[in-house]
């Protein structure tokens, strides 16, 4: 038996909404979707990846991805958006300082997202997303707004704290749920007792009449394989 520690680190933007003078800030995302309404999306995550056995350090990952994409609702139902038009200007990962676009990046993806079933991306000339691409893109479209097609909790709802947060305030999501989001294959053997996270809301700022929140996070994973 062998145990890893895994140190990850990320910062991302949320959607923010200034709940009082105290100015706390809800970062749950809620939204009535509105047919035609056009939102540009801005997402940059860094992560960092430290994996130690014995006290040993066995690898290391410094990985950045950018994406920036504008969103046009074209169908809504039920409450829920269920066809839907991104427009991606950005889709960048750096990997050992290299930056490499990938291949959603200059074009038009049409989302359909029908209640029960997992949501479907094709691009707008006809072309399938290549199989290298698909988690990019699941990543800048994100899961159903209002609806989890496959039942699991979206990795945004888990980060995110359930009351308004201030600014330079941290919190800590549940550890396993997250754990099973990001690692799905190694969920069950990570320790809860040792493994921990820290999620920092650092800032807010405002763009193009929204406001948004920089989230910064910390996660150290104990597992035992």
């Amino acid at each position: 038996m062998k145990t890893l520690m895994m140190v990850l680190v990320g910062a991302c933007l949320v959607s923010a909404r200034a709940q009082d003078s105290a100015k706390t800030h809800d970062l749950t995302r809620k939204f009535k979707p509105v047919q035609g309404h056009k939102t540009v999306h801005s997402k940059t995550e860094s992560m960092k990846m430290s994996v130690k056995a014995g006290g040993q350090q066995v690898m290391a990952m410094d990985d950045v991805k950018s994406s920036v994409a504008e969103e046009e609702i074209l169908k809504v139902e039920g409450g829920r958006v269920v066809e839907g038009r991104w427009s991606v200007s950005k889709a960048v990962k750096t990997s050992a300082g290299q930056p490499v676009p990938l291949g959603v990046q200059g074009k038009v993806l049409l989302v359909s997202s029908e209640k029960g079933k997992p949501q479907a991306f094709k691009f707008e000339d006809g072309g399938a997303v290549a199989d290298g691409d698909h988690e990019m893109v699941e990543e800048i479209v994100g899961k159903t707004k209002g609806d989890e097609a496959d039942g699991k909790p979206t990795f945004e709802k888990l980060v995110v704290p359930k009351t308004p947060v201030k600014a330079g305030e941290t919190w800590s999501p549940e550890i396993k749920s997250l754990a099973a989001a990001m690692f799905p294959e190694m969920a069950d053997a990570v320790d809860a007792e040792k493994s921990k996270v820290v999620i920092t809301l650092k800032s807010v700022e405002t763009r193009a009449g929204a406001d948004y929140g920089r989230i910064d996070g910390v996660m150290e994973l104990w597992i035992t394989q």
